[in-house]
């Protein structure tokens, strides 16, 4: 049983951290309003050229899309009111894995080792204003997703939650706001329609 100094330690500790994080929170928040205001032309300006050309592609006939479809687009609130913009694309592909599989026939079963498997490959990039002067945070991943599935009844069947993470890419960068222009633009859309690598983008290192 925790004693009276036990108690005062922890009600006097714990109001310290929490004075602590709130301290850096607000301290955060104003470097990112601060920053804003100092570049906020510039910012607006890649984000309204940026968004442009995504109504673009998305405005085009479906089969000029493909394999992607469309690239979805939004605005999100964020407690350091950092103008959070994110860009979402995916496609589905299917291909050979090695999995061992059993199949029973009537004269007996074998085992294919090779089996088409389903993925789901998706392409995230998160714009936002960094805390750091000058600079907005570019947050990237790429995720490709296998498709799972289980037996019932000795049937195949999907699975509610039907896609397991099974390469991923996550890293945040940030990236100079005198370097932002149509440019970059355009290969941020590259990356999301599908046309160029990882390693194609400017800020990858």
């Amino acid at each position: 049983m925790a004693n009276w100094l036990e108690n005062a330690e922890q009600e006097s500790f714990g109001k310290k951290s929490k004075n602590r994080r709130d301290a850096g929170f607000l301290d955060r928040k104003t470097r990112i309003e601060k920053n804003y205001e100092a570049n906020k032309k510039e910012y607006n300006n890649f984000i309204k050229t940026l968004n442009e050309l995504i109504g673009r592609v998305n405005r085009l006939p479906l089969k000029q899309k493909q394999p992607f479809g469309n690239i979805d687009l939004k605005f999100k609130e964020s407690k350091f009111n950092n103008r959070l913009n994110i860009y979402t694309s995916s496609k589905r592909y299917e291909k050979q894995i090695f999995k061992k599989t059993f199949y029973r026939l009537l004269e007996g079963a074998f085992t294919r080792l090779f089996v088409p498997s389903h993925f789901k490959h998706v392409r995230i990039v998160y714009v936002s204003v960094s805390s750091q002067s000058g600079k907005i945070g570019l947050e990237v991943k790429e995720k490709e997703l296998l498709k799972s599935k289980v037996i019932v009844d000795k049937e195949f069947v999907k699975k509610h939650d039907k896609y397991s993470d099974k390469n991923r890419f996550h890293e945040y960068f940030h990236y100079n706001i005198d370097k932002l222009n149509k440019d970059l633009a355009m290969q941020i859309v590259d990356w999301l329609a599908f046309k160029i690598e990882l390693k194609d983008l400017p800020f990858i290192n």
